[in-house]
C-alpha cells in the first residue's frame, strides 16, 4: 500500500511540475512550437473524454433500463454533465485565443489546417 501511495504522490507532483514549467513558458512568451497540447490541454481533453463517456452511460441508461426511465436523479447528472460539457467548450475557445496571445504562437490556424508556420 505504502508502494502504491509513494507511486500516486509521484505522479501528482510530476504533473504539477509539468503545470508550472508550462505557467513559466507563458510568462516569457517562449511556448515550445514542437509540442502538441499543453498540459492544461490535455487535462481538458481528459474531461471531455469523461464526460463525453459519462452522457453516452447515462443516456443509455435512462433509454435502455426500464427501471431508470425518467428516473429525476439520472436525469439530473445527464442534463449536469452536458452543461459541464458546455463549460469545457467555452473555456477551451478562451483558453485557445488567450495562449495564443499571451504565448505568441499560432493555434487556430493548426487547429483548422494541421500545420504551424515555423
Amino acid at each position: 500500500n505504502l508502494l502504491i501511495l509513494i507511486f500516486y504522490l509521484d505522479f501528482f507532483l510530476f504533473l504539477y511540475q509539468i503545470h508550472l514549467e508550462h505557467l513559466q513558458h507563458l510568462k516569457h512568451k517562449q511556448i515550445p512550437r514542437t509540442h502538441g497540447h499543453n498540459p492544461f490541454g490535455w487535462l481538458m481533453v481528459m474531461a471531455v473524454i469523461a464526460l463525453l463517456l459519462g452522457l453516452g452511460i447515462t443516456g443509455f441508461m435512462m433509454e435502455e433500463i426500464d427501471a431508470l426511465f425518467g428516473n429525476s436523479t439520472l436525469e439530473w447528472i445527464h442534463s449536469i454533465m452536458a452543461d459541464v460539457l458546455y463549460a469545457c467548450v467555452l473555456v477551451h475557445i478562451a483558453s485557445v485565443f488567450a495562449v495564443q496571445r499571451m504565448g505568441n504562437i499560432q493555434l487556430v490556424r493548426p487547429m483548422l489546417t494541421g500545420w504551424r508556420k515555423r
